[in-house]
């Protein structure tokens, strides 16, 4: 089973995928699940694991020793993986089963002008099934030129009570559905903990959803016994951080929802966000200067956020930003022992 296209990142997929790291079953259930593959591609992949690999124990993923686990252990991978097939069949039947005075209508989300912005347009009409409300966005809205962030159709009485969402693919498949109302408990995968090897380094510019971060600390591989229990509500993602730009704020967390989901950033950083530059580079020669929690001590932010806006007013141009200057001009920005006058 090639398990790498499932992982949300084209470039931790390559990276995986050129240094033939094996995945044991319960990563590949988890990487499935993660993944943005529809809903029957993944029913596939985790048939493919119950019949084909071997069976495996599910550990407990504890948020906190004082609180309920957030997925209770079991004692077998495939007995799982039948419920949860199981479970996903007859939510994806319900869903299209149509009558019983139940009706769709859809909604789409487009891309505003802005990189993080978008708006929702749901004035398509109501329809008796799911097919027909599919094609009222087809017939509405081009995936490409319209620059759709998503497509949702929502089941729902006559009366207005909904009973479940289902959110598609450019190709018309569901990827998701919930909301579902009368439906049996299932701990979720994505809780499960998972390393995933990916080719980023400390210091990287990446992208999630066409926004720049610079990587400010990465996970590193770990027995899931030795992450905190807070962590491992949220997988491996969560010991990476980033920082960004929030309008005119330099924000530092957890960035994007998952390191793997992050490619390397290959468009122009502009504006504002050509900061990040000099971020990029000085983490990547000062590593020393990241504190406990790998935020950058604030002598430096002040220092460097100054000198950028300083030259920004005297050339409108940013000519010191052209390809092959910015390093000499960060390791400018401030001098080695300004960081311990500062302290």
């Amino acid at each position: 089973m090639d398990i790498y296209p499932f992982i949300p990142s084209r470039d931790v997929a390559l990276y995986c995928s050129e240094n033939g790291h094996v995945f044991n079953s319960l990563e590949m259930a988890v990487i499935v699940a993660i993944s943005g593959k529809s809903m029957k591609e993944k029913l596939q992949a985790w048939r493919k694991i119950v019949s084909d690999y071997p069976d495996m124990p599910i550990p407990v993923q504890q948020e906190h020793p004082a609180w309920n686990p957030v997925f209770e252990s079991r004692e077998s991978l495939h007995g799982y993986l039948r419920e949860l097939i199981a479970r996903e069949e007859k939510s994806l039947s319900g869903f299209y089963s149509a009558g019983g005075g139940s009706v769709y209508y859809p909604t789409v989300q487009r891309n505003g002008s802005g990189r993080h912005s978008f708006r929702e347009h749901g004035d398509m009409g109501v329809f008796r099934t799911a097919e027909k409300a599919w094609d009222a966005i087809v017939d509405n809205w081009s995936w490409d030129e319209d620059r759709l962030k998503s497509a949702c159709i929502s089941k729902a009485e006559i009366d207005g009570d909904i009973e479940c969402r289902a959110l598609f693919n450019s190709d018309g498949e569901v990827v998701r559905i919930w909301g579902e109302r009368h439906t049996e408990h299932l701990d979720c995968l994505k809780d499960v903990f998972v390393y995933i090897p990916m080719p980023f380094e400390k210091g990287d510019v990446v992208e999630f959803e066409g926004r720049p971060y610079v990587l400010s600390k990465i996970p590193e591989r770990a027995d899931p016994e030795d992450i905190p229990a807070w962590l491992r509500r949220y997988g491996a993602h969560s010991l990476a951080h980033f920082y960004s730009f929030e309008g005119s704020q330099l924000l530092w967390d957890h960035g994007p929802p998952a390191y793997y989901q992050v490619e390397f950033f290959r468009g122009e950083l502009k504006g504002r966000e050509s900061f990040l530059k000099y971020l990029s580079h000085y983490i990547k020669s000062n590593e020393q200067i990241l504190d406990n929690e790998s935020r950058l001590g604030p002598d430096f932010l002040i220092a460097a956020h100054m000198r950028f806006f300083l030259e920004s007013l005297f050339d409108e141009t940013n000519s010191h930003f052209a390809e092959g200057r910015f390093p000499e001009l960060v390791g400018e920005i401030v001098k080695p022992g300004a960081r311990r006058r500062c302290a």
